[in-house]
């Protein structure tokens, strides 16, 4: 494995035989005992299909017309946004529609994915119907791209939380509400864009993809429960940005007020440094990505991981996954350089395809794809258009390889650990591969024996998580909350007691898992 230091960059180069998913077919194409014994999730035609790292059909979810991906939350439900109606859809395990709802807006439809908030509500992104005069009262330079317009769009972007029960929109933010340009001065928003790097420059949008319909395009988001805060993807301009959320409705249409006393304007932002006056273009790193989000996992957690689809990079095109370190000073300022550029002014870690004379191999996807940062340290990469996914350990060696069945420009593959609260007391019996003709690769799993704890018991209790068990030896114990973010990841030996005085009020999965047998259990509590 090579590392190559550049400046403060590490860029890890990933050496495997990645190539175009035709050269290869469907299924398990690499599978190694270094890649996370866990389960992956995919959207397969209309089918949500769970798989193991072998590719058999462990479990399936019908009719599902996900507009993007389904993801499965720690109880076993899965969720995702409906392709046609846009309704948000939340199934139980056994394929019942336990939720399905409609915003009240007539003019705000739900886009891309869906995250079920701390309290229970949905947290989505949205598009909102937008005229030319609209636009062009913010000062756009609404316009073919033949004459001196950059586009014709007709939405703006949100992001909305919707109450779970009556699909009452309860809080949003509107990307119309912080932008900047300083082309047209008899507009209220005229300006100087250096000058406020907390806006967005109406004038920075790519036109590189299409001129229509979309206007800024965000494509993707996180939430950091602990923060109260949103990372969104900005594609058209290639860059992500942070935003509170612990707004008012009104504070976050304005530019005081939450946390952080700025309302809805951008606290943080990364990737293309021109679009706020700084910089020459030699200091952008993004091309048009994808799926920004905390690692919750190892010793960069709460770093920012993302997929840059390198379309339209100088050069050659090809892909990477960046890791950034967002640093803050002493007040909880996200960090400005001397130079005006945000900090990092390159990520602290970089995968990438290694230079093989004038090209590139390895991995590329002008559009979709995702990358995250798994519970034991692997990076999984989906490649959305080879319809391909692989898993690579920290120092870039690929452990994993599987193509996907029945996908088509695969927006995101999301994968759990075995230990996954959804996944206990289910029925995970190996069914078929899923794929056929089946992959070639001879691929085997060592089988764990179903966990029995008969005298091990869990409770909360004056703000306090207790835990007794008569099982020797150490026990990992990790505490979820019902958004699926890993809140307490420690080891016990015996009766344990954890204070969670600081915890909102809600539902809970307590997972503890045996240190050499491998047998784990999880508890549902309530605080």
């Amino acid at each position: 494995m090579l590392e190559a230091n550049r400046i403060s960059k590490v860029v890890v180069i990933v050496f495997s035989v990645l190539v175009s998913q035709s050269l290869y077919g469907q299924g398990v194409q690499l599978h190694t005992d270094q890649a996370m014994d866990g389960y992956t999730l995919y959207e397969s035609g209309n089918t949500a299909v769970l798989i193991d790292n072998c590719g058999h059909l462990l479990h399936e979810w019908n009719d599902v017309a996900a507009q993007y991906h389904p993801k499965l939350m720690p109880n076993g439900n899965i969720i995702y946004i409906e392709s046609f109606s846009r309704d948000i859809v939340e199934k139980d395990w056994n394929d019942n529609i336990i939720n399905k709802l409609s915003i009240n807006s007539s003019d705000i439809f739900l886009d891309y994915e869906v995250i079920i908030m701390p309290n229970g509500n949905y947290l989505c992104l949205a598009r909102k119907n937008f005229s030319q005069s609209q636009f062009e009262s913010l000062g756009y330079n609404y316009g073919s791209t033949q004459g001196d317009g950059i586009g014709n769009p007709s939405q703006v972007d949100m992001v909305v939380e919707v109450d779970r029960n009556t699909g009452n929109i309860v809080w949003q933010w509107n990307v119309a509400d912080h932008v900047i340009q300083e082309r047209d001065p008899s507009k209220g928003n005229f300006g100087v864009v250096a000058d406020h790097p907390e806006l967005l420059n109406m004038d920075a949008i790519s036109t590189y993809d299409w001129t229509f319909q979309e206007s800024f395009m965000i494509n993707g988001f996180d939430y950091n429960a602990e923060l109260d805060q949103i990372v969104l993807s900005i594609r058209k301009m290639s860059e992500i940005v942070i935003i509170d959320h612990s707004t008012t409705i009104a504070e976050a249409a304005g530019h005081s007020g939450g946390n952080s006393g700025k309302g809805g304007d951008i606290l943080y932002r990364w990737g293309n440094p021109q679009n706020y006056g700084q910089g020459d273009g030699t200091e952008r790193e993004l091309y048009f990505q994808h799926n920004p989000n905390w690692i919750k996992y190892g010793s960069l957690k709460g770093n920012i991981v993302m997929y840059n689809n390198g379309l339209n990079r100088p050069g050659t095109n090809y892909s990477a996954v960046p890791i950034i370190n967002t640093e803050v000073d002493v007040n909880g300022d996200y960090t400005i350089q001397g130079n005006g550029i945000y900090s990092p002014e390159e990520p602290s870690l970089e995968y990438s395809p290694g230079p093989i004379g004038l090209g590139y191999y390895g991995f590329y996807s002008g559009y979709t794809s995702a990358a995250k940062i798994l519970a034991n340290g692997n990076v999984l990469v989906t490649v959305g258009g080879d319809d391909e996914i692989f898993e690579m350990t920290p120092d870039g060696s690929v452990v994993w390889i599987y193509g996907l069945y029945q996908s088509d420009l695969t927006f995101r593959v999301e994968k759990y650990a075995l230990d996954y609260p959804a996944f206990d007391g289910r029925d995970l019996t190996a069914g078929d591969l899923l794929e056929f003709p089946p992959s070639i690769i001879s691929c085997t799993l060592v089988d764990v024996e179903d966990a029995y704890f008969d005298n091990s018991h869990a409770w909360i209790a004056d703000s306090q998580v207790n835990l007794t068990t008569d099982i020797s030896g150490y026990l990992t114990f990790k505490m979820y909350s019902l958004d699926g973010q890993l809140l307490i990841d420690t080891k016990f030996l015996g009766d344990y007691s954890i204070d969670i005085s600081d915890f909102s009020e809600g539902i809970y999965f307590l997972n503890i898992k045996t240190e050499q047998s491998n047998k784990s259990i999880t508890f549902k509590v309530s605080k």
